[in-house]
């Protein structure tokens, strides 16, 4: 399967998400998440402990949305509506939806035309 690999960004100190224009990995083990556009009235040039990189999973939900790390969705869980917010496995190297009831993972776990997006972690933590 091809997907287009991108990410967004959280910058922790200034408190908005952005989408980078380039990422840096650098020898010393940092990374830097660079919004050139300036789209925020300042270009950010953010490092690795200032920044939370959230990538797109190649899915969108019912309402053509992308979904990324990170993402709160809704969806029909075991017969009735749940949040949950999008997560990596690593162990596993695969995305799922850490719901309350159940983890459920992609591909074999709810269908992307059945979430919906409601708002992701780090702008509205409150709807978890």
């Amino acid at each position: 399967m091809n997907r287009e690999i991108k990410f967004r960004a959280w910058d922790t100190q200034e408190r908005v998400m952005f989408a980078p224009t380039d990422l840096f990995l650098c020898s010393d083990d940092r990374t830097w998440a660079i919004d050139n556009d300036g789209r925020y009235g300042k270009p950010h040039h953010q490092n690795a402990e200032q920044v939370v990189l959230m990538q797109f999973i190649g899915l969108f939900d019912k309402t053509g949305q992308e979904i990324y790390e990170g993402d709160i969705v809704e969806s029909l869980v075991n017969g009735k509506i749940e949040r949950g917010s999008v997560e990596w496995d690593s162990v596993r190297s695969a995305f799922y939806i850490r719901f309350p009831s159940d983890d459920l993972y992609f591909p074999s776990g709810p269908k992307p035309e059945r979430l919906n997006v409601i708002g992701n972690k780090y702008e509205q933590p409150d709807l978890l």
